[in-house]
């Protein structure tokens, strides 16, 4: 049932804005959180707020989003979820979707990408963008996906 309204939600965002797509994904993802005792901090500058995408792109970044909170929390332990989300300044600046954890991270000698890691790299190239993994500053995991302007347009 959650991935079918995962669903119905992206393509509630036809001709919204990214901001009004992500408005509604924290909306239905954060009190799940609260009650496992998660918090999670949200950033997103007014100029990526006013991204356009199309239903698929924002079902991508949904599932990105979904898999990144969700692994944080059963792999990681995480308490703490920060999103920020910001349009890089100047031409051809590119779109960037950043997920930190404070969760126990990974081991350096991990030998291979789980099916959900995977997956994420295989939305992001639908993307036409990158997904990257790190180790966090102190712990935990640091996510971010890359897409590039070529994939969407500012209203």
């Amino acid at each position: 049932m959650d991935d079918l309204r995962l669903i119905v939600h992206s393509m509630e965002a036809s001709g919204d804005t990214l901001g009004d797509a992500l408005h509604r994904f924290r909306d239905r993802i954060e009190p799940r959180l609260r009650q496992g005792g998660v918090t999670m901090n949200w950033r997103i500058d007014g100029y990526a707020s006013e991204v356009a995408l199309g239903p698929e792109s924002v079902l991508h970044i949904y599932r990105v989003l979904q898999e990144s909170c969700s692994n944080a929390i059963r792999h990681g332990g995480a308490s703490v979820l920060d999103v920020d989300v910001h349009l890089e300044a100047g031409e051809g600046g590119q779109l960037v979707i950043a997920i930190a954890d404070n969760g126990a991270g990974f081991s350096s000698n991990a030998s291979s990408a789980g099916f959900g890691l995977r997956s994420m790299q295989a939305r992001a190239r639908r993307l036409g963008g990158e997904l990257t993994v790190m180790q966090g500053v102190e712990q935990g995991v640091a996510i971010q996906l890359v897409i590039p302007q070529s994939a969407f347009r500012v209203q």
